[in-house]
């Protein structure tokens, strides 16, 4: 990771900064999809990469878990240079859903293609 996270807690609030933009966490007890999602709502349109979700969350399973939260209606987008956030801009939203529709017709002809060796 290129800029390793600063972390430092008080008053039940974790105050994380990376490469000088800063983010809180609150409520630790919670289930990490619902820190995540916390997280995102407190910190809208700051763009974070997958290695800094794992290393603030210390967890791995984040791409199925933001997968989660937009099944659930959160407008999460991503950029692969760039890493999620969450943005209500619907510019940004168009061109992600865009985006994740191409990938899904590109995955769903790769399984119709092998679907002839069932």
């Amino acid at each position: 990771m290129k800029n390793k996270p600063e972390i430092k807690i008080s008053n039940n609030k974790m105050i994380i900064t990376i490469a000088k933009n800063r983010y809180e966490k609150i409520k630790p007890n919670e289930s990490k999809k619902d820190q995540i999602k916390d997280f995102f709502m407190m910190n809208p349109d700051n763009w974070l990469k997958s290695t800094e979700l794992e290393y603030i969350f210390d967890y791995t399973a984040i791409r199925q878990t933001i997968n989660q939260l937009r099944n659930e209606g959160l407008p999460i987008i991503s950029d692969t240079r760039k890493g999620y956030k969450l943005t209500y801009n619907k510019d940004e939203v168009k061109k992600c859903y865009e985006e994740l529709k191409q990938r899904a017709l590109i995955a769903l002809t790769a399984a119709n293609r092998l679907k002839k060796y069932i």
